[in-house]
């Protein structure tokens, strides 16, 4: 992770955080932050990827009131998932991941690269909805989407099956 870097001679309340790429000022820690309950129902994989990288500054609660934005690029993301071990791609091929007319190669390299960048946790269940979505678009590509909606769960219908084998008592 790249340290703090601040033009010379700034005032503290301009100061700026680079990182990865993303820019985003230091957030007033007294700015009660309200959870974020984000969209769940996606139909394709490039879809949720989109989500994700645009919601990013809101899922991890750095867009606060009176704060500037934080916008998290898809280059920005690109050199992530080559910092994270993923192969490097260009950006017309996650332009093509984005626009659901492709998946990924090495899947699990990239479940795991895409989850450290825009910080998804193990349990988060933006985490379960990549791994669903991944499996219902690579089986409806070569099996068609009826047999792959059968057999794949996918959005809520997934999170509420990965909830019940989660907790015993549901």
């Amino acid at each position: 992770m790249a340290t703090p870097r601040h033009p010379p001679n700034a005032p503290e309340s301009d100061k700026r955080t680079y990182t990865r790429g993303i820019t985003s000022s230091r957030a007033n820690d007294a700015t009660p932050l309200a959870p974020f309950v984000g969209q769940e129902d996606f139909q394709s994989f490039g879809e949720l990827l989109r989500y994700l990288r645009v919601t990013y500054g809101e899922r991890t609660g750095q867009n606060r009131p009176g704060a500037p934005k934080i916008t998290l690029t898809a280059l920005s993301l690109i050199d992530c998932l080559t910092d994270c071990g993923y192969p490097s791609m260009t950006s017309g091929s996650y332009s093509l991941l984005e626009s659901g007319k492709t998946l990924p190669k090495d899947p699990e390299i990239f479940l795991d690269a895409i989850s450290q960048c825009l910080a998804i946790g193990p349990a988060d269940k933006y985490r379960v909805l990549l791994r669903q979505q991944y499996a219902y678009d690579l089986l409806a590509r070569h099996a068609g989407p009826e047999l792959a909606a059968a057999m794949v769960p996918r959005g809520a219908e997934a999170l509420r099956l990965a909830s019940s084998h989660a907790d015993p008592r549901q």
